[in-house]
């Protein structure tokens, strides 16, 4: 159960608008695939996800790391809001300087909604500009809670959680230093990178047993192309070109590097638990049948 919803149902507040169903497509860990998976969504005229926006400030994590607060219990509460239309606000509002007014917020509508105004600023309209008619995101530095945050926002949105083999993503990302968060967190040691592909595949689970969420392999996506684009088709409500799949794009001019003995050791270990009963066992052990 998505946490975000007590909120709601704690303030009676109404449905939010629908933002005719956008895609948020979250990878495991870069390396993944997302690219591929980005552009074939995008092969649909009527969607446009944007890729990794703003990356390194963090938008949307600091968003849900601001407002996490809300889901306190015994914080806000109904003395902290001035409600318009009521008499007590009438009262207040005709002389505030007569009454205690230190700890006085707007409402927990105006709350909700200035988070959803500046992602629908930010992204759906700018998206809506170049003719578009749905938008979406592309992230592999989201985990399944900022997913959640999201849904609280956009409660018609689709989600696509992907991953791939970590040993195979390492091999590829090795020698690249991004940021996973600015400016603390610069990627470029093998331990690291396994816990964010653990933390980021561990939380998506919590979306086992939501409608709006698919769960997609890299792997599959190119053993198994016609089944699993026909269910990114199906669970997206988009037309995919499959002709996207032959179109080569290289963001990265790098070959994918050898690792070492230890390197696969320390992937092991922290990713076994969650690896194996996917089928990734070691490098290139991709997923079996």
């Amino acid at each position: 159960m998505n946490p975000w919803f007590d909120f709601d149902n704690k303030w009676n507040l109404p449905p939010l608008p629908s933002a005719n169903e956008p895609v948020f497509m979250l990878g495991s860990i870069w390396r993944s695939g997302s690219t591929l998976v980005q552009r074939l969504l995008c092969s649909d005229p009527d969607l446009f996800l944007w890729g990794e926006p703003y990356g390194d400030a963090g938008i949307l994590p600091h968003l849900h790391q601001s407002a996490k607060a809300l889901l306190r219990s015994e914080w806000p509460n109904i003395n902290h809001f001035l409600i318009p239309g009521t008499e007590m606000t009438d009262i207040v509002m005709t002389a505030p300087q007569k009454h205690w007014i230190a700890n006085l917020y707007p409402e927990p509508t105006a709350m909700r909604n200035s988070y959803r105004a500046m992602l629908d600023s930010l992204f759906m309209h700018t998206a809506a500009s170049l003719g578009k008619k749905r938008f979406g995101i592309k992230e592999i530095r989201y985990d399944g809670y900022v997913a959640q945050f999201l849904q609280w926002l956009y409660p018609d949105a689709r989600f696509v959680f992907l991953t791939r083999n970590p040993y195979d993503a390492w091999s590829s990302y090795k020698g690249s230093h991004w940021y996973y968060q600015y400016p603390k967190m610069l990627v470029k040691d093998v331990q690291v990178f396994a816990k964010l592909w653990k933390k980021n595949f561990e939380s998506f689970l919590m979306f086992r047993q939501d409608p709006h969420a698919k769960y997609i392999f890299f792997e599959d996506l190119l053993q198994k192309k016609d089944e699993n684009i026909s269910l990114l088709e199906e669970h997206c409500r988009v037309s995919i070109d499959k002709e996207t799949l032959n179109i080569r794009i290289r963001g990265m001019q790098k070959q994918a590097m050898p690792f070492t003995k230890r390197e696969e050791d320390i992937i092991r270990k922290i990713c076994k638990d969650l690896a194996e009963p996917c089928g990734y066992f070691g490098p290139k052990d991709t997923r079996r049948p």
